[in-house]
């Protein structure tokens, strides 16, 4: 219950810094705006559960809803909201993950489009792995996205991820997930 008030505060607190970016500033679109909102869906690989005995996960699928907001030239703050359904021995389980991050766009004019490259750290939580418990993990995401512009006011936006949770705790004491690699397509709009 406590994870959900989080997560739905997150989501309050990413959207209104998405609204209250500087006027005048521009998106990943390249156009004026106060911000950027996005949806994002893909596969995530296999990962590593480092508990004993040790545990892999099958290949997943994944989704995210994000925000940026300019914070300079070029520069831009990231907020997530991600949704990863990793299956284990068969049944599929829910991780989720609040994060914050960082973003730098490349401009490439004659193809319209971005190239951004960031990194985000968030707060992931796994529901029960058989008889592991909930497991709350530091999730570390590297990741590049291609953004191709539509229109004025959408593009499609292509991800490829690294993520990682290397540091980990349930009841049962410490432990770690991953790496995986995600692979993600959807769209943005301003």
């Amino acid at each position: 219950m406590i994870l959900r008030r989080r997560a739905f505060i997150f989501a309050i607190f990413s959207l209104g810094l998405s609204i209250s970016a500087p006027a005048g500033a521009e998106n990943l679109l390249g156009r004026p705006t106060s911000g950027l909102i996005g949806v994002k869906a893909g596969v995530i690989s296999r990962m590593n559960l480092d508990i004993t005995p040790a545990r892999q996960s099958g290949i997943g699928s994944c989704a995210q809803v994000f925000t940026d907001f300019p914070v300079g030239h070029n520069v831009y703050f990231t907020t997530a909201f991600d949704f990863y359904y990793v299956a284990f021995g068969g049944a599929n389980q829910i991780m989720i993950e609040p994060s914050a991050g960082v973003k730098r766009a490349f401009p490439l004019s004659r193809a319209r489009m971005l190239i951004t490259p960031g990194v985000a750290v968030g707060f992931a939580y796994l529901s029960h792995v058989g008889d592991v418990p909930p497991s709350r993990f530091l999730g570390l995401k590297l990741f590049v996205e291609a953004h191709f512009t539509i229109d004025a006011r959408r593009a499609w936006v292509g991800e490829l991820a690294l993520f990682d949770a290397p540091t980990g705790s349930n009841s049962n004491g410490h432990l770690s997930f991953g790496p995986g690699v995600m692979l993600r397509w959807g769209v943005a709009f301003r």
